[in-house]
């Protein structure tokens, strides 16, 4: 009894810490609800990250006082965060009303609107959970690339076809009480914002969810993926955590406004590499990408039926690729010839750009992949069969 009395005192300290962050109010235009949160860490670093929060509540409820918890959560990992309230949607504010107005803060941000704070960011990162979600990704995609550290949307709206069809009176609402055409939906959605080269994303998505499906995350996902940009999908299910919220995001077992779930708390912070150790281990078949980085990523390759045990030839023109053999056994082929190089546990295998590389995989193998991301030329065999240039 005694040491459980010592980890609530330690959990009330720690929040009233969390609370004690300073916050100031600041405006980022004339309208009223043009305004935001500033929590400042105790002392602002010139290098600290700066974020602009986003709150959610289907683009017409809520307000900044709702994202607190995300707010916190970030200052106590040594972040400056701007928490805005915008122009909620409705008759008065039709889209793209809420849109403008995140824009309008993050050009309050850059353009040296929080200077008098001590707070001067080149780059800022954005954060939005739900509809806040898809504000932040509206909002990040829309920008130069250069001014947007990362995006993150936890549980968001990233595709919103699929979510109209299971919420239709929330894009009602959004146009200003009206059913909304095709024009209205192409004008806030984000699949239209994918490119190459893309800033950096992380999406976090239930997928029990039942406010936004899960679908409107794997086609986002899968949409920029496929253009080489950097994006991280954490897929989970709620039994994860047991105090998940019926939106799949918050956990309220703590005293203070609500908090994001831990594992949700733990990639953010590995995300925007904030202070901490991430340790990783992947059990599933085939491909499974664990760590990206700043133009990399670590993945493992395990043995699956995907591949079944040999995965096809390729080359990348632009990159370099490091393989380790962990465990089992594994085989290298290099050039048109084949040349075959048996691995061997504690050696690293580098394969250097323009070198075509096929990996077969024996008894249960198990190789760590360490290559660049982003467009880095990559060729397939069977593509260069077909077009005749082998």
């Amino acid at each position: 009894m005694q040491i459980e009395k010592s980890v609530v005192s330690l959990l009330l300290a720690a929040c009233a810490a969390a609370s004690s962050a300073a916050v100031k109010v600041v405006p980022y235009g004339s309208d009223p609800q043009q305004v935001g949160d500033l929590f400042l860490p105790e002392a602002v670093s010139p290098d600290a990250p700066v974020v602009l929060n986003i709150h959610g509540g289907g683009w017409g409820a809520m307000s900044r006082k709702d994202a607190a918890g995300i707010s916190r959560f970030l200052v106590e990992r040594g972040c400056a965060v701007y928490s805005i309230d915008y122009r909620l949607a409705g008759a008065e504010n039709p889209w793209p009303a809420c849109g403008k107005d995140c824009l309008k803060a993050a050009d309050f941000m850059l353009g040296g609107g929080l200077a008098a704070h001590g707070v001067k960011p080149a780059r800022i990162w954005i954060i939005g959970a739900s509809a806040g979600g898809h504000l932040a990704l509206w909002t990040g995609l829309s920008m130069k690339p250069e001014s947007v550290a990362g995006i993150i949307s936890v549980s968001g709206i990233a595709d919103p076809l699929p979510d109209a069809k299971e919420h239709p009176k929330r894009y009602q609402n959004l146009f200003g009480g009206r059913e909304p055409a095709a024009a209205d939906f192409d004008s806030m959605s984000i699949m239209r914002l994918v490119r190459k080269n893309g800033p950096r994303i992380l999406l976090t998505h239930a997928k029990e969810d039942t406010i936004v499906p899960f679908s409107s995350a794997v086609n986002f996902y899968n949409a920029y993926n496929d253009t080489g940009s950097d994006i991280t999908f954490r897929q989970y299910s709620t039994k994860d955590e047991a105090n998940y919220g019926g939106h799949c995001i918050w956990r309220k077992s703590l005293p203070i406004r609500e908090r994001l779930l831990c594992l949700i708390e733990d990639e953010v912070s590995h995300f925007m590499r904030l202070p901490g150790i991430d340790v990783y281990s992947f059990a599933g078949e085939d491909f499974g990408r664990m760590f990206a980085g700043d133009g990399w990523q670590a993945a493992f390759l395990n043995n699956g039926p995907k591949f079944g045990h040999r995965r096809p030839p390729e080359r990348h023109m632009r990159s370099d690729e490091l393989f380790v053999l962990l465990q089992g056994e594994a085989t290298l082929f290099i050039g048109e010839e084949g040349r075959e190089v048996k691995m061997e546990k504690g050696r690293l295998y580098n394969v250097r750009r323009g070198t075509w590389h096929q990996i077969v995989a024996e008894k249960e193998s198990r190789v760590l992949v360490v290559e660049n991301t982003g467009d880095i030329g990559t060729e397939q065999w069977d593509d260069c069969v077909k077009k005749g240039q082998k």
